[in-house]
């Protein structure tokens, strides 16, 4: 699993033209392209985060972004 990190929130990223978009997400399609059929599920953008533990639920902050599942030989790994 590839977890996207940014101090800007996936909301905040998303908020642009859609000409700075493109721009932006060039890179990632590029990758997303070499990665091929290694990529099992494309992932999500993350929203807000929240913090869960034995006392409850409550907001939280993450710079966790979003992810991606990859299924690699592992002796290939680093071509990735």
């Amino acid at each position: 699993m590839i977890l996207y990190m940014a101090p800007v929130s996936a909301e905040a990223q998303m908020n642009v033209s859609p000409e700075e978009m493109k721009k932006e997400m060039e890179p990632w399609n590029a990758w997303y392209k070499k990665c091929g059929k290694s990529i099992v599920d494309m992932g999500a953008p993350l929203g807000k985060a929240t913090c869960v533990d034995k006392k409850g639920a409550a907001k939280s902050q993450s710079q966790v972004t979003g992810y991606t599942v990859v299924q690699v030989d592992a002796a290939k790994a680093h071509a990735y």
